[in-house]
């Protein structure tokens, strides 16, 4: 989980709502929308590896070189957090 830089929030009860930022941005592009969401549903905010904010903390690769890689890191993190449905 370090090495996204995930951070669960909210409902632990509640559904899982899942926030993936595009290329060139961070966790942080979903601030404004998180605490509105985190009343209701679990939020899980991350990085991706080749967000410079995960390059900059040490961890991760610079790039995923696929799709496939991407999918199978957001599956990786998911198993980590104990997450086995999400929206």
């Amino acid at each position: 989980m370090k090495k996204m830089n995930a951070r669960v929030l909210g409902n632990e009860d509640g559904e899982t709502v899942v926030l993936a930022h595009g290329y060139g941005g961070t966790r942080f592009v979903w601030d404004d929308v998180v605490p509105a969401l985190a009343a209701r549903f679990r939020v899980v905010v991350f990085d991706w590896s080749f967000s410079g904010a995960v390059a900059a903390s040490g961890g991760g690769e610079r790039y995923c070189s696929s799709y496939y890689a991407l999918a199978d890191e957001l599956v990786a993190l998911m198993d980590e957090l104990g997450v086995r449905q999400a929206a």
